[in-house]
């Protein structure tokens, strides 16, 4: 068994022990076929334990503590993602990616070309898939996700803190690229990608109103979950956090 990484509440480490139960106990036991003696890395609060699996049945499994260290904390700048909602499976492609690749926060929103019907059960869904994504990838870091909300909301909100970087993807843009100049100063980025529909007329003069840097990802159309991942991982590369 490759090392398997989960995340536990802190209520469960105790001693030189951790319980591990529910879905990461049964996914250790019965699709892992996991046994005593396999390596298990597990992330409780601030910290990552490499452990050793002492005893495992279908309902919970139980490790010993070998060493443990202390998560550091995210570079600056924070990356955060303002993406448009789209289709559910594509959305949580996106979510899925970004997670891997290392995004500090997602920030969904509705724009006037968003077609997407938000229910309030949506968010554990999310939050399931960000923690599962974490768990693949052995990023120590759960990503934060908000709640869906209006596109200019989030604009109007975060360009009032000179510290913020707001890029506006769009490709009506075709000059302006990503250079490691803009993030000279700044603690976060926002990234915003809008819906398959492009951004309407209104919502670019917003932007442009509000301060926001217009970049182009190049001259071909891309959907939104590609145009998502390349824009990041270009951030994360400009800005020396990966």
């Amino acid at each position: 068994m490759s090392t398997f990484y989960c995340f536990v509440p802190p209520s469960e480490v105790k001693d030189n022990t951790i319980k591990i139960t529910g879905k990461n106990a049964r996914h250790l036991s019965l699709v892992l076929r996991a046994k005593p003696k396999e390596h298990v890395k597990v992330r409780s609060d601030r910290y990552v334990y490499d452990t050793v699996i002492e005893k495992i049945t279908k309902k919970d499994v139980l490790v010993r503590i070998l060493s443990c260290e202390e998560v550091l904390k995210i570079k600056e700048p924070y990356i955060i993602l303002c993406c448009s909602l789209i289709q559910e499976k594509r959305f949580d492609l996106i979510l899925q990616t970004v997670t891997q690749l290392g995004v500090y926060e997602i920030k969904p929103f509705f724009s006037e070309h968003t077609v997407y019907d938000f229910k309030s059960d949506k968010m554990l869904r999310w939050k399931r898939i960000l923690e599962e994504s974490c768990m693949q990838s052995q990023n120590p870091n759960i990503p934060l996700i908000s709640p869906p909300c209006d596109l200019k909301e989030i604009i109007k909100n975060e360009s009032k803190d000179p510290f913020n970087l707001l890029l506006f993807f769009s490709e009506l843009e075709e000059k302006n690229k990503v250079k490691k100049e803009l993030f000279f100063g700044k603690k976060r980025v926002f990234i915003f990608i809008g819906p398959e529909g492009g951004w309407s007329q209104n919502e670019l003069i917003f932007a442009k109103d509000y301060g926001c840097v217009f970049l182009t990802l190049g001259p071909l159309i891309l959907r939104t979950e590609t145009a998502a991942c390349v824009a990041l991982t270009l951030i994360l590369e400009h800005t020396g956090v990966i």
